[in-house]
């Protein structure tokens, strides 16, 4: 099962996901976030809210190095109580290695809009579900009011199209600062003759007629 690139990634720990239920805390620093939220008991379940048009379920499984687990695991997925998708038995095998960030699940294109996703564990005993994140998939901008508590990213197109105009606006700025500085506005007296020459770069010459005796200058 491939997994989509998503537009938000849910870590287990995000306070908008409901777990009742047997669960307990755990991770290591190959999964997401460097935390896992796990349980060995049946009839644990999770509810998952999110908006967009398609989840999965990121997990990892345990290596079969303890007789005590039992040697399949067994979870049944529900979207929206099963309006939106019927119970799905979702039967895998522990491996012989620990393997990380394990595509569980993964819903059908779905419309854009708000869904809840219920995961139950239904091994019978000692099962080992390991819940790492959730890859949430859907269009460029989330609601106001979304249903996680987690902060969302800006898309990167209305970051790009931010930037653009921030850069086009400093741009026009220097502009303008360097004509006004190099400018050449004219000043003209009552009489209409050149008085000088605002920011002229040096000073203007000054003249100054002295009157005096006959062929005195």
């Amino acid at each position: 099962m491939s997994i989509f690139q998503p537009l938000l990634v849910l870590d287990d720990r995000d306070p908008s996901i409901i777990y009742k239920g047997d669960w307990t805390p755990g991770g290591v620093p190959l999964e997401y976030g460097g935390t896992t939220t796990y349980s060995l008991r049946p009839n644990s379940t999770a509810l998952v809210p999110f908006y967009g048009d398609s989840i999965s379920v990121i997990g990892t499984l345990k290596a079969q190095t303890s007789a005590a687990l039992n040697q399949t695991l067994d979870m049944t997925f529900t979207l929206d109580d099963g309006v939106t998708l019927s119970p799905t038995t979702v039967h895998l095998g522990q491996p012989q290695a620990t393997t990380y960030h394990v595509n569980i699940f993964q819903s059908k294109l779905l419309p854009v809009r708000r869904y809840k996703l219920t995961i139950s564990h239904d091994t019978p005993e000692n099962g080992f579900l390991c819940l790492d994140a959730f890859y949430i998939g859907g269009h460029d901008m989330y609601p106001s009011s979304s249903t996680s508590g987690g902060a969302r990213s800006a898309p990167l197109s209305l970051v790009i199209v931010l930037g653009s105009l921030l850069g086009a606006s400093v741009l026009i700025t220097l502009f303008l600062v360097y004509r006004l500085r190099m400018g050449r506005s004219i000043l003209y007296s009552r009489d209409g003759a050149t008085f000088g020459k605002l920011y002229a770069p040096h000073p203007l010459p000054l003249t100054i007629f002295m009157k005096g005796n006959s062929g005195d200058t």
